[in-house]
């Protein structure tokens, strides 16, 4: 294994739905080896493993936690998906997502509660610089947008700024979740809807470059990405692009030896109803990943 005298990496970390479990089990290895992040970007998925991360949770406790979290408990209702049949469409019609969302920033907000972390404020670092930033995408004005940088764009204060609401606005995936809107205290003033990161941007692999130490990047990726989708069906053929937006500019940086790919069983971002042994698979990978990469590293 290679004897690394910089262990201390910013880390960047991909959008992947429930996926991103897999990173836990890369963090695991690299945390025995002695290796530490200071600051973390992350785009939805990504973005939460981040938050929990400059929070100050160690992978062991990240394993903890979400081995006992119910995934399937994302999936909160609006007031009318109590309509038989029809309720989802209805919540698509009326709030542009079959779920609301605010379970995932309800629950993340009691973890980074528990560390203390209330607002970004809670999350700078010894130089002033915020430790975690997460991925969004404002499709009301078609920008890419970095939280907490961009919020002065927006008139509102990053330091006064939640960071599980940030995480909740780089994970509304489209139609599944609903978009966060937020109202903008300087012109332009009209509303801000914001979407998962990854329809701009989900590998910010690119943000993280000149930040001064060196950069540690994780992605997830099928065994069979490359495999033909079927895209018949709008079902199928919303699912495909959502895939083609996430993935296609992923494949583009993944070549680095500063990326680590974890490559996971074929599994949906929105496969909520994980198992116990689902879980642990997902961290086995994340594991198995490093190993080979720490390895590789060893014969440069």
């Amino acid at each position: 294994m290679p004897n690394d005298a910089n262990k201390r990496y910013d880390a960047v970390f991909a959008g992947g739905g429930v996926r991103a479990i897999a990173y836990v089990g890369a963090l695991e290895v690299l945390e025995a080896w002695g290796y530490t992040f200071r600051r973390c970007i992350g785009t939805s998925a990504g973005a939460m493993i981040a938050a929990l991360v400059t929070a100050g949770y160690k992978a062991s406790e990240l394993r903890s936690i979400l081995m006992r979290f119910d995934f399937a408990s994302l999936r909160d209702s609006a007031p009318e998906d109590i309509v038989p049949a029809f309720g989802p469409l209805l919540s698509l019609l009326k709030d542009h997502g079959i779920y609301k969302g605010a379970r995932l920033q309800e629950w993340l907000g009691g973890l980074l509660e528990a560390r203390g972390v209330r607002t970004f404020a809670d999350l700078r670092d010894e130089t002033g610089e915020y430790r975690l930033r997460a991925v969004t995408a404002d499709i009301a004005r078609g920008r890419l947008v970095v939280l907490p940088d961009d919020l002065h764009y927006y008139g509102h204060n990053p330091d006064a700024f939640s960071p599980a609401l940030a995480v909740r606005m780089s994970a509304a995936l489209p139609f599944f979740f609903e978009p966060v809107a937020l109202k903008p205290r300087k012109a332009p003033f009209a509303e801000a809807v914001f979407v998962d990161g990854g329809v701009a941007l989900n590998f910010p692999f690119d943000l993280c470059r000149s930040a001064g130490l060196p950069v540690l990047g994780f992605r997830v990726a099928g065994p069979d990405t490359e495999r033909p989708r079927n895209v018949r069906g709008p079902i199928a053929y919303a699912s495909a692009l959502m895939e083609t937006l996430l993935g296609a500019r992923d494949r583009m940086t993944a070549e680095s030896p500063q990326v680590i790919t974890i490559t996971v069983p074929n599994r949906k971002a929105t496969d909520f109803d994980l198992s116990a042994g689902q879980k642990k698979r997902l961290m086995a990978c994340g594991r198995t990943a490093v190993v080979d990469w720490l390895a590789a590293r060893a014969k440069d």
